[in-house]
């Protein structure tokens, strides 16, 4: 529902949300860490900085609410920022 890109990621608890943006990937992570939720940007020179993206892990002692909410406040921020940065 956020058209967020989650790569090729399917059945696993490590969940890579793609930037293509290392500048993207901090704003982004620094925005969730605000509102209590842990994204780990993986930026330049780890990957390649067109293959930037933030990290996120889920277990079973995340409740539906908690995922919910980080997906929308992921949502929010990304298209916040993506104007902001004029990423389009």
């Amino acid at each position: 529902e956020e058209g967020l890109d989650t790569g090729i990621s399917q059945d696993t608890a490590v969940i890579p949300i793609m930037t293509y943006s290392s500048q993207l990937a901090y704003l982004i992570s620094e925005g969730l860490f605000d509102r209590g939720i842990t994204a780990h940007p993986f930026t330049y020179p780890v990957v390649p900085e067109n293959k930037a993206r933030l990290r996120m892990f889920v277990n079973a002692d995340h409740s539906a609410e908690q995922i919910e909410e980080s997906v929308r406040g992921l949502g929010q921020l990304n298209r916040e920022l993506r104007a902001k940065l004029g990423l389009g």
